[in-house]
C-alpha cells in the first residue's frame, strides 16, 4: 500500500481515469451475465445427471468440469474488472486518497492481465504443438486418410445398387408365389352357331 502524501489527480486526469472505469464496468456486466449463465448451465446439467445416471460417464463428467471451469474464470473476470472499475471511480470521487485506490485497482487489474497472459501461453502451446505435429504428418509420408481396411462378413450380401437400375425386393415378396393375371378374352373369338 501507498503510504506517502495524499495525492490528488488533475481534472483531465480524473476524466481519462473515469472513462477507463466505465469501459472495465462495461466489461465486468456481461461477464457476470455469462456467470450466471454458466452457472444454471452447471446446476441443471448436474440435476440431469444425477436425475438420468450420467454421473458415471466420464465423458459427461468431463463437460460438466468444463462448465464449471468456465464459470470460475467469467465469475474471476467479472470480479476483477469489476473491482478495478469501482477503485478507479473512487480515484475520481474522493479527495486525497488517489493513490490507495489506484494501487487497489491496478492489483485487481494485474490479476485479470495474468489471467490473459496464462490463456495465451496454453495456447501458444497448443499451437506449437499442433505445428509440429503437422510438419512431422508432412515429412513422415504417412497419409492421414489412409484407414485399415473393413471387414465384411462371409454371409454378408451386397447392397442394391440403385445408379444401376437395381432394386431390391422385399423379403416377403421373394418367398409368395407369383400372381396370376385374369386373362382376357381375344375380341377374335366368338361363338360360332
Amino acid at each position: 500500500m501507498y503510504d506517502g502524501p495524499p495525492y490528488e489527480f488533475t481534472e483531465p486526469q480524473n476524466r481519462v481515469i473515469a472513462d477507463l472505469s466505465n469501459s472495465l464496468r462495461w466489461v465486468s456486466i456481461p461477464a457476470l451475465a455469462l456467470a450466471s449463465i454458466t452457472l444454471a448451465n452447471l446446476v441443471i446439467g448436474t440435476v440431469l445427471g444425477i436425475r438420468d445416471g450420467l454421473l458415471t460417464n466420464w465423458h459427461y463428467i468431463s463437460l460438466l468440469l468444463f462448465v464449471l471451469v468456465s464459470f470460475i474464470i467469467y465469475f474471476s473476470l467479472f470480479r476483477w474488472t469489476m473491482t478495478a472499475s469501482a477503485g478507479l471511480q473512487a480515484i475520481v470521487k474522493t479527495k486525497g486518497k488517489d493513490i490507495p485506490y489506484l494501487m487497489a485497482s491496478l492489483d485487481n487489474l494485474g490479476n485479470l492481465f495474468g489471467l490473459l497472459a496464462t490463456f495465451i501461453k496454453v495456447f501458444l502451446l497448443l499451437a506449437l504443438i499442433s505445428l509440429v505435429l503437422s510438419l512431422f504428418q508432412l515429412f513422415s509420408g504417412k497419409d492421414v486418410n489412409t484407414l485399415p481396411p473393413v471387414k465384411v462378413p462371409e454371409n454378408a450380401k451386397p447392397a442394391p445398387n440403385k445408379a444401376n437400375g437395381e432394386t431390391k425386393k422385399p423379403e416377403a415378396a421373394k418367398d409368395a408365389p407369383a400372381e396370376k393375371k385374369p386373362e382376357e378374352k381375344k375380341p377374335e373369338e366368338k361363338a360360332k352357331p
